[in-house]
């Protein structure tokens, strides 16, 4: 079966964002969404980058995951949240908004 041209969209904003992450981290080709891996990538390149500026706070929520970040003071509240089981991918996400906040 041929994916839609959203599915295929959606896998290539995956691959963009995990690409522009590798670069923020300093990194090359760690897939920070492997379900195996992800994670602990995240906590070991991602992390670091904005620990001491923001508040992060990875909880479940309902049957999913939800990662906040928070920036110090709090003036705002920077936010992902993912219904798969999956806190790489919602952790992923929100620093993901924050590394795009931090572009600008």
């Amino acid at each position: 079966m041929k994916p839609t041209k959203e599915q295929d969209l959606k896998m290539i904003n995956i691959i963009l964002a995990n690409k522009k992450l590798n670069e923020w981290c300093g990194t090359a080709d760690i897939d920070y969404l492997h379900p195996d891996t992800g994670l602990s990538s995240i906590f070991k390149h991602a992390v670091p980058r904005i620990e001491g500026k923001y508040h992060i706070r990875l909880a479940t929520v309902g049957g999913g995951w939800q990662a906040s970040i928070e920036p110090i003071p709090i003036p705002t509240r920077i936010s992902g949240y993912c219904e798969d089981n999956d806190p790489a991918i919602a952790l992923f996400w929100a620093i993901y908004k924050v590394m795009r906040i931090e572009e600008e």
